[in-house]
């Protein structure tokens, strides 16, 4: 194997090699070059000249992908190159002269790593930032890693956690990404209570939540994408300086609600998103930018029946000035949030909206638009809206833009992004200029309407 060649040579000498030209430069440039390359052929690098020999150990970033590529063919490889793989992962580590500020490390089942020593050896070397990602059918357990108190990004992709009974504080961590992650609802409140510098927490298809309970008094960005199999309450957000806040659903299409009227049968235990979603924004009333992606069969109808017109006087978002929503403008029960949204947004001076095509669970009613009460923000505040991936035929979409014209006073530009369909050009040119003669509250606003590519829904 020729890192593992290039690393016993360091140890037991070879003939020395002539420094070439660039040897003459200094450290740091030869190390910043070397940062450049992939982990193995910088170790290679070694049997170049005498000074070359240990310099591509104190790299800063080592990417570990690139060295396990090399050697494990897809589909898995012999135990015995395995092993060989981690001794030179060993060596590598063990021959550090520096810090390292960033490792990625792929962890595969064929290829097993002594946790147990190995997150102390990062923890002694002052790990700042870490992405741990596990390959395989068998997902490990991490529980050592949590004692590394020099972390201060920390990324982990399918493994379990179980917090050591020691574990006590990461002081330094400042963002955190758990994705396809175990962990229960009680871990999880003590993993992120004991970070408390941490300012970006990042949730993504983690299974074995049941509640969501954050203590997080410096966090700045929460980021959840649920999917339906691990659906979670909002039981307690407790961060007073959380400013972003990216709230994603995606349903199995298997798992969809019964929306049957004659359905009568409820479910004690199941979560109303309708409630779920309130509980979560009137904890969030210093909130400064909300995204949220709506999906089909989120909202049971009976719920959006009973969706309040906005948020409680007192806990509206009185400090969100930027809001983004995905949605279908033909569902009735994704556009009503939408409204319940912007009513609960007194200040909120950018829009912007993405139509996603998809199951409908509740159309839209003919004159719906026309029951409903202006949003406040519309008359003092909102300034740019963009709506983008939308098709001119669809009147829905329509009368939501005519909708927001004549209601937005302070409106400085609207952008519309459509796609083109050439079957349907007349009808679009029609619905153009129909749009741009369209009286606005705002008379001084621009109107942008621009193809932004061709229409496949």
């Amino acid at each position: 194997m020729a890192v593992e060649s290039s690393l016993v040579a360091g140890e037991e000498g070879e003939e020395e090699v002539n420094d070439d030209q660039i040897s003459l430069l200094p450290d740091p440039i030869l190390t910043m070059i070397l940062s450049l390359i992939p982990v193995i052929e910088a170790a290679r690098t070694s049997v170049l000249s005498k000074k070359w020999r240990y310099l591509w150990t104190s790299i800063p970033h080592l990417d570990y992908f690139n060295l396990f590529d090399t050697f494990f063919p897809i589909g898995g490889f012999p135990t015995q190159v395995g092993e060989k793989c981690i001794s030179v992962f060993y060596r590598i580590f063990a021959r550090r002269q520096a810090h390292i500020n960033s490792c990625d490390l792929p962890i595969f089942d064929d290829c097993p790593v002594d946790f147990y020593n190995f997150f102390p050896l990062l923890h002694k070397l002052g790990i700042q930032r870490l992405l741990l990602s596990h390959f395989g059918t068998d997902p490990k357990t991490l529980s050592s890693l949590f004692l590394c108190n020099s972390l201060e990004k920390l990324s982990i992709l399918h493994f379990t956690i179980g917090l050591p009974s020691q574990f006590n504080q990461l002081t330094n961590l400042q963002a955190l990404e758990l994705t396809f992650v175990r962990i229960t609802s009680t871990q999880l409140e003590m993993l992120v209570s004991g970070c408390p510098n941490l300012e970006n927490l990042t949730i993504n298809h983690c299974l074995d939540l049941s509640d969501l309970r954050i203590h997080a008094p410096n966090l700045l960005l929460l980021d959840i994408f649920v999917e339906e199999v691990e659906r979670f309450r909002f039981s307690l957000i407790k961060a007073p300086r959380l400013k972003h806040v990216v709230l994603g659903y995606q349903l199995d299409k298997h798992d969809l609600y019964d929306f049957s009227e004659e359905e009568d049968e409820e479910d004690e235990n199941e979560i109303d998103e309708v409630d779920n979603l309130i509980k979560l924004l009137m904890n969030l009333d210093h909130l400064e930018s909300f995204s949220f992606r709506c999906c089909p069969h989120l909202f049971k109808f009976k719920s959006i029946m009973h969706l309040p017109d906005s948020l409680p006087i007192g806990c509206q978002l009185v400090h969100l000035k930027k809001l983004f929503m995905e949605l279908n403008f033909d569902d009735a029960t994704m556009v009503s949030p939408l409204l319940f949204l912007l009513r609960s947004c007194p200040i909120l001076e950018q829009l912007s909206l993405k139509h996603e095509c998809s199951e409908i669970g509740f159309p839209i009613e003919t004159n719906y638009l026309e029951k409903q009460r202006p949003p406040k923000c519309l008359t003092n505040h909102l300034m740019t809206i963009r709506i983008e991936n939308i098709h001119l035929s669809n009147k829905n979409v329509i009368e939501f833009v005519k909708f927001l014209l004549i209601n937005a006073h302070v409106l400085i530009r609207m952008r519309l992004l459509y796609w083109k369909s050439p079957r349907d050009q007349s009808e679009e040119d029609i619905v153009v200029n129909e749009l741009l003669l369209f009286e606005k509250a705002s008379q001084n606003a621009l109107l942008e309407i621009k193809p932004g590519g061709r229409y496949e829904c």
